[in-house]
This record gives structure tokens, C-alpha cells and sequence, in this order.
């Protein structure tokens, strides 16, 4: 019998199933998932932290759309991306990894939550201490409704980090 210590469920289905999605944690993710399973019910978590060379941030990115992660997700399977991607909005490598962005079948996957929050201005995240460039994000497949975003700014959070976490009500569409 496989060893289901590493499942997160919720009092109901779906189950959220957490990858991590870095080179060093990709082995790792992978033996995981084929551990625990996964089906199309599950709502897919994937976290990473993007280097800070762009070249390797470029092979990261290349890896990640590849069709063992994130280009081999469905288009029925409920899935958020998010962390610090080092990648600022409309710049090359950003507008690379969100350019790919189609699943088996073509259709789009994923889309920036704070692009298609209601009334939303974009929250800046990076330096914690005065904020001025958006380097952390949150993406998520059309399941996903953005109902508000922010990047909570207080002693705690500019002193937790050099970034401001990046949270986001999300409302899952059955």
C-alpha cells in the first residue's frame, strides 16, 4: 500500500496537491506526484522561487512550460502557480512564460490574477521596505475567479522578507 502521509485534503474533495517546482525540489515534486496520484479533481499547487540570473531564470522558465509540469496540466485540472519569479510584468522573460502558456490541448492555462482582478492596481512587492517593482506572482487557471489581491505592508511582513507577501482571494468555479 503506498504511504499517503504526504496528501493535504479538505473536509470535502477536491484534495490540493503542493509541487514544488524549483530544479533541486523537480525530482523530488515528481516522485511525490507519482506517490500520491493526481486526478483532475485535485487543485494543483505549484510554488517557486526564480533565480536571480536571467539566463537561469531563462532555463527555469523553459523547464517549467515543459510537458512534465505546468505544459502537461489540462485544461480541466484546477491549478495555481505563484512565488517570486524575479520577473517584472512585460518584460522579456515574463512575457515568455506567459506567452506558453497553453495546455495539451491549446487552449490558455493560466492567467495573472492581479491582471484580471476586478478594479484592481497592481500591487508592487519587491523591496519589502518601499516597494516599487512587481517581481512576485500569482497565476491561476480560469477555475479561479481573483475576487480581491493585495501585498499586506507592515512592521511584520517588510521585516519577514525583502518582498511583501502577495495574497489573493480566489473563488473556485465548479
Amino acid at each position: 500500500m503506498a504511504d499517503r502521509s504526504f496528501e493535504v485534503k479538505t473536509r470535502t474533495r477536491p484534495r490540493i496537491v503542493i509541487l514544488g517546482a524549483g530544479f533541486a525540489g523537480a525530482k523530488c515534486a515528481q516522485k511525490l506526484e507519482r506517490l500520491i496520484g493526481r486526478s483532475e479533481a485535485d487543485i494543483l499547487l505549484v510554488g517557486t522561487h526564480l533565480g536571480l540570473a536571467p539566463s537561469e531564470r531563462a532555463a527555469q522558465i523553459d523547464f517549467l512550460l515543459g510537458p512534465e509540469w505546468l505544459g502537461g496540466v489540462s485544461h480541466r485540472q484546477p491549478a495555481i502557480f505563484l512565488g517570486d519569479f524575479n520577473l517584472a510584468p512585460g518584460g522579456t522573460l515574463y512575457r515568455r512564460l506567459v506567452a506558453n502558456w497553453h495546455g495539451r490541448d491549446g487552449r490558455v492555462l493560466f492567467h495573472d490574477v492581479q491582471a484580471h482582478a476586478f478594479s484592481h492596481v497592481a500591487c508592487r512587492t519587491f523591496p519589502s521596505f518601499l516597494p516599487v517593482r512587481r517581481l512576485d506572482h500569482i497565476f491561476v487557471t480560469p477555475h479561479f475567479e481573483a475576487l480581491r489581491v493585495d501585498a499586506p505592508a507592515n512592521q511584520l511582513t517588510r521585516r519577514a522578507s525583502d518582498h511583501l507577501p502577495l495574497v489573493a482571494d480566489l473563488m473556485l468555479h465548479a
